[in-house]
This record gives C-alpha cells, structure tokens and sequence, in this order.
C-alpha cells in the first residue's frame, strides 16, 4: 500500500507539473490581454467624460434654443435694430450723414428690422398656439 502510495504521489505530481508547465504557456497572452484590456478601460473612461462634456454642450444648445428663448432673443435685436435705425435717422437730420450713405445704410436696417418684427410676431403666435393646445391637456391631468 504505501509503494501504491507513493507512485500515486509521483503521478500527481507530474499531473501537477504538467499543468504547472502548460499554465506557464499561457501567462505571457493573459498579461497581454490584461494590458489590453486596462488600455480599452482606460480609453472608455475618456470617452465617457467627452460624453458627457457634449452632452453638456447639447443640452446648454437646447436650453439656448428654448422658442421661449429666442423670442426673448429676437424681440431685443429688433429693438437694437429699430433704435439704431432711428440714430441714423437723426444724424442724417443733423446733416451729419451724407444722403447717399443714409439711403443705403437706413434701407438695410428698416428691412431688418421689419423682417425681425414679423418673426417676432410669428414666434409669438406660435407659442401662444403651443401655450393653448397644452392648456387643456394639462387640465384633465
């Protein structure tokens, strides 16, 4: 019994040594893999963060872009424009803008600012359409 017992135990350790070998063999691809694998983490973290830095971009875009927004928007520049026309006008007046100058200059910025005042108008109707088709639909929630 304990000669069986000891050829068992030689058996099992070159079981064991073979094994031992063919682990081996495959140690160098594990710890590439491993690299690899810490390189495509480390490389999925910084596209995260750019992620999440455009969604950031988009989301400040659409704030930007909000009808509410850019009536707001639209309603200032027409009054920069309207007043900047009516500047114009009297500095033509006081003979301090030549004819020609002020004919050219005026036109463009009366046809801006008309142009500015029917979007502005536009804008506003539709939102007063949007504000009254989810007037009801907020009611009956």
């Amino acid at each position: 019994q304990v000669q069986e017992l000891q050829l068992e135990r030689e058996m099992a350790l070159a079981a064991n040594r073979s094994l031992a070998e063919q682990n081996l063999k495959f140690q160098a691809p594990l710890e590439t893999g491993r690299a690899d694998l810490s390189n495509k983490y480390e490389e999925l973290q910084k596209l995260a963060e750019r992620c999440k830095e455009q969604k950031a971009k988009l989301e400040k875009f659409a704030a930007a872009m909000h009808p509410q927004t850019l009536l707001d928007l639209l309603q200032v520049e027409s009054q920069k424009i309207e007043e900047e026309s009516e500047k114009m006008a009297e500095k033509f007046l006081e003979g301090e803008v030549p004819l020609e100058t002020f004919l050219e200059r005026f036109a463009v910025m009366r046809k801006l600012s008309h142009l500015r005042r029917v979007r502005v108008e536009k804008l506003q109707e539709i939102l007063r359409k949007s504000e009254a088709s989810q007037e009801p639909g907020g009611d009956s929630q």
